[in-house]
């Protein structure tokens, strides 16, 4: 009898510690979402309900976009009120609208205990996001080093979440990453008849006859002597510059060309060619290069500093070494 008895103590103790198990778990899940369940959309908006961002850079400059509806159009547009000459880029302003709505976390904890473990005691950085019901305020924290997820706190509701982002670096740091990137023209290769690029080695002029049979030979001098390189490798010069494009924008419309070395350019190239039958030039500058080795460039009545990547121009490079005189 005794031991029946010792044995239902110990199965009905093993159901409590069982059951209150259970209870804590359910608990924890309520303050403590797992990355198995799906959660919402934190800011629990679409994107066109964004009507403002704001947010600090690294320089502590505080930048904001504005979404407004084009009356004429109602076709929604952002603005950035601070300058209105810039030339905004639309989808830089969408895609970080979009990625504010769609921010969806991995975890929630409704209930912190406490903030400097999330890095939130002092957020490194704040988005404000204002729609026509309300604001709500993103407080960047620290990286969880277990599961790479970043912390986030809307600071209105209290709540923490992770969410996969760094939002720190999907946000633009300063004017020039609004810009919409000037374009260099598309000119095809068969177009051109001439290029004359000046180099520290001298000047260049690179020129394409067309042949009998329909192709086309290129030849060149240096400083008016006859280059003896092959035509393919001519052609490599003048292909590699229409491959020119700007990495990003550096400055719109500049004060001064001489901290980017376009005062007096390294390079200075000068593109002959047709287009519907018509003569056109276009005309670029290469200035000083980059610790990352990207190049600041300029086209002719261009109102941007655009960086060439140094890749592309050390392409560029190479093929002007590959056609110099032995």
């Amino acid at each position: 009898m005794k031991k029946q008895l010792t044995i239902l103590l110990i199965l009905a103790v093993a159901a409590i510690a069982c059951f209150a198990g259970v209870a804590l778990l359910t608990g924890q899940k309520q303050t403590d979402q797992s990355e198995s369940q799906t959660l919402p959309p934190i800011l629990g908006v679409e994107k066109d309900a964004i009507k403002q961002i704001q947010w600090t850079t690294s320089q502590g400059e505080s930048l904001v976009l504005l979404q407004q509806t084009e009356q004429s159009t109602q076709e929604n547009l952002w603005s950035f009120p601070q300058n209105e000459q810039l030339p905004l880029s639309q989808t830089t302003a969408e895609s970080l609208a979009q990625t504010l709505a769609g921010l969806t976390p991995n975890r929630i904890f409704k209930t912190p205990e406490t903030l400097a473990e999330y890095g939130l005691e002092q957020p490194t950085g704040e988005i404000v996001v204002e729609t026509e019901n309300g604001t709500q305020t993103l407080q960047l924290g620290s990286q969880n080093t277990t599961t790479m997820d970043y912390y986030l706190r809307v600071k209105e509701s209290g709540e923490v979440f992770t969410v996969s982002q760094n939002l720190a670096e999907l946000l633009p740091d300063s004017e020039n990453e609004l810009i919409e990137i000037e374009s260099l023209p598309y000119i095809s290769l068969s177009s051109v008849t001439e290029a004359k690029i000046n180099t520290p080695q001298g000047e260049f002029v690179l020129t394409q006859t067309a042949q009998e049979d329909g192709s086309a030979v290129w030849s060149g001098t240096l400083n008016a002597e006859p280059l003896t390189a092959q035509s393919d490798e001519i052609l490599a010069v003048v292909r590699d510059v229409l491959a020119f494009s700007y990495a990003q924008c550096v400055n719109y419309a500049p004060q001064s060309l001489a901290e980017y070395g376009l005062e007096q350019p390294l390079y200075t190239i000068r593109i002959q060619y047709t287009e519907q039958e018509q003569p056109k030039e276009f005309e670029l500058y290469l200035g000083a290069q980059r610790e990352d080795g990207a190049v600041y460039a300029m086209q002719k009545d261009g109102v941007q500093v655009g960086a060439v990547s140094e890749s592309s121009y050390t392409l560029f490079t190479d093929a002007i070494l590959q056609i110099l005189p032995q």
